[in-house]
């Protein structure tokens, strides 16, 4: 009896050594190598060859790096907890330091009190003032047979109000006039001739837009008669910028 029960227990070692050595053998047929190695540097640049780990040691990568290609919108594909955020930079001074354009394709910039910027332009607007922006002091005269005609013009570069200033002079019955694109919007202005001297006109007119001429335009109101214009000038308090004058 003792034969055969040692001889079936030598039997039963035998069939579970083997089942254990097939399994071992199995679960190594299934394992792979990864498809391509971790990158490598230059021996000029060490400390760059392992992959990026989680580890607290400071990594670099000499290459580009692609994140959140698999990613959903609504994914979060990058956090920064702590320290600062260089792009053209190694010493980035703030949290995000740009060296080079900033380029918004859409959507604007969200400010701390939660209203969002999508341009950074603004419309500026003239505000009649005493600073020259138009200047044509030549002196202009002609007969004009009680014919409007134009004598000097100026485009502007914004809307708003400005003052408009002029000296009219007529040999008997001078009158001169501001006009927007050709249409009256100053008062007719006149001067009687007492000795060709000259009287100055000036008032603050409103409603001007971007890129409108504004022109001084004059007559005799007595027929055959000269007339003379000089010193017309454009003022504002703001912008001062320059302007196409046609003098």
């Amino acid at each position: 009896m003792s034969k055969k029960f040692l001889t079936l227990s030598n039997i039963i070692s035998v069939v579970i050594i083997s089942s254990l050595s097939t399994g071992v053998f199995l679960a190594f047929a299934d394992w792979s190598a990864p498809p391509t190695a971790p990158p490598e540097c230059p021996a000029s640049e060490p400390g760059c060859n392992l992959p990026l780990n989680v580890s607290g040691a400071g990594q670099i990568k000499a290459g580009g790096l692609t994140l959140g290609a698999n990613l959903n919108p609504s994914d979060i594909g990058l956090i920064v907890l702590n320290g600062n955020v260089g792009v053209g930079t190694a010493n980035p001074g703030e949290k995000l330091s740009v060296a080079g354009i900033i380029e918004s394709t859409s959507g604007g910039i969200k400010f701390p009190d939660e209203t969002i910027q999508a341009t950074a332009a603004t419309t500026r607007t003239y505000i009649a003032g005493t600073d020259t922006i138009l200047s044509m002091p030549t002196l202009r005269g002609a007969y004009t047979d009680y014919n409007w005609v134009r004598i000097k013009w100026g485009i502007l570069a914004y809307p708003g109000t400005v003052s408009a200033s002029f000296q009219l002079a007529g040999r008997y019955f001078g009158q001169a006039q501001i006009r927007r694109n050709g249409v009256a919007v100053g008062a007719e202005a006149t001067n009687t001739g007492a000795g060709w001297s000259f009287s100055t006109h000036t008032e603050d007119i409103s409603g001007w837009s971007a890129g409108d001429t504004i022109e001084l335009w004059y007559r005799s109101g007595t027929g055959d008669s000269y007339v003379r214009v000089q010193n017309f000038t454009v003022s504002v308090t703001e912008p001062v910028v320059t302007h196409v004058v046609q003098d």
